[in-house]
């Protein structure tokens, strides 16, 4: 087979392309791990702080404390429903490979495979972008939770200060 430039470039597109779109799987994965162990984290927080807002309430503490504790339970618990809807956005991750519509179609079958492999690449790129696109929007929204979540012991602060003021 005679191998020109145009092969050996398209060749090396090719195999660039492979190796960002199995790194972008990747990355992807490390993304939903954590979206889940956030998950984790804001349920075990959301139902830890409700059983001591009850164990509080038994014992007749301070009212500021109990509401404190039940605000940040309500809170917990209302981030990991923003943590879902926000999954639910459509952070798609389009499969690592050729489209369907493009793996084979009737009007191929006259092209050379360079210019079959020419418009592959093409999908390639249109599958790496989006891909990249939906990655940095998922990894904005878990770090937006990250960050209401890091403010929680604000409402102990809150109830404090409301109870201090009422």
């Amino acid at each position: 087979m005679f191998w020109n430039r145009k092969d050996a470039l398209i060749g090396y597109v090719e195999a660039e392309a492979k190796l960002l779109m199995r790194s972008q799987a990747e990355n992807r994965v490390i993304l939903e791990r954590s979206r889940d162990t956030l998950m984790n984290i804001l349920l075990a927080g959301a139902g830890g702080s409700l059983a001591l807002a009850v164990s509080l309430f038994d014992k007749g503490s301070e009212s500021w404390l109990f509401y404190g504790v039940l605000l940040i339970s309500v809170y917990l618990f209302g981030l990991g429903a923003l943590l879902v809807l926000g999954n639910s956005k459509g952070y798609s991750f389009l499969p690592m490979g050729n489209q369907p519509d493009y793996l084979y179609r009737s009007e191929y079958k006259d092209l050379d495979i360079i210019d079959f492999k020419e418009l592959y690449l093409g999908t390639m790129q249109q599958v790496i972008n989006e891909n990249r696109e939906n990655n940095a929007s998922f990894s904005k929204w878990l770090g937006f939770i990250r960050l209401l979540a890091s403010a929680t012991p604000l409402w102990l602060v809150v109830a404090f200060l409301f109870e201090k003021i009422m």
